[in-house]
């Protein structure tokens, strides 16, 4: 095969973070010309979503037992509702961003005393 007649492959990795962050980009602008009920539809599609993407990776793809997901989850959505509540000039990406932190923190906390 000749030079010209290569294509130029992204690496998996830099594809799916790509896709990743175009999907993030959507959500966002979605939620920003929908009302508050619409944006809480999102949001909770969103967290079953990542939810059930953490348990397919996990039992799935890796054949092991999920013991903390839903701990994990929990952290994360009791994160958005403090910060729905306490501070409600956050718009609602901004919740889910932290949120999502909050909850990959503590799951870094708990496999690290794990490991």
């Amino acid at each position: 095969m000749t030079a010209p007649e290569r294509k130029r492959v992204l690496p998996p990795l830099v594809r799916r973070v790509f896709f990743a962050l175009a999907a993030f980009a959507v959500v966002v602008l979605l939620t920003l010309v929908t009302d508050e009920f619409t944006n809480l539809r999102i949001a909770t599609i969103g967290y079953y979503l990542i939810a059930v993407a953490g348990l397919t990776l996990l039992t799935g793809l890796t054949g092991q037992v999920s013991l903390g997901h839903g701990a994990f989850m929990f952290i994360g959505a009791y994160t958005v509702a403090l910060l729905v509540n306490k501070v409600p000039s956050f718009p609602l990406w901004a919740d889910l961003l932290l949120a999502s932190a909050a909850g990959g923190l503590a799951g870094l906390l708990a496999g690290a005393a794990a490991a």
